[in-house]
């Protein structure tokens, strides 16, 4: 059961990296600055579990899906029947909202382990 319950909590982190692997391929760019940066730091995430950079991590996550809201919408508005707009919206709209709830998730499980461990070591230096 503790082995499902690992695999789960890192459904989150690897569905981001499967989206910016994608989104790498999708550019055709050998070279992209941005993937390779996101999936440095999403690579230390889960190899280290530092949950510094997990926090850092999905709040560049957050921020780049808060511009490509932006986008979104000035894509849509582009269209003038906004009916053929609409897979565009929609197909935006699910995979932006997927991709914020999992930054979302990470951060708080990044920072209730931060906490959990700047706390235990505040007990720790109690008795020393």
């Amino acid at each position: 059961m503790k082995k499902y319950k690992s695999i789960i909590t890192k459904i989150p982190t690897l569905y981001l990296l499967i989206i910016i692997i994608l989104y790498w391929f999708d550019t055709a760019i050998l070279f992209n600055p941005v993937a390779i940066l996101l999936i440095s730091l999403i690579g230390i995430f889960l190899i280290f579990k530092n949950n510094y950079i997990g926090i850092v991590f999905s709040s560049l996550i957050l921020l780049i899906n808060i511009y490509l809201i932006f986008a979104l919408t000035s894509e849509y508005r582009e269209f003038e029947n906004y009916n053929k707009g609409l897979p565009l919206l929609l197909t935006g709209l699910i995979i932006i909202i997927t991709n914020i709830l999992s930054a979302i998730y990470i951060i708080v499980s990044s920072s209730h382990r931060a906490q959990a461990i700047h706390s235990h070591k505040i007990e720790l230096e109690k008795y020393n």
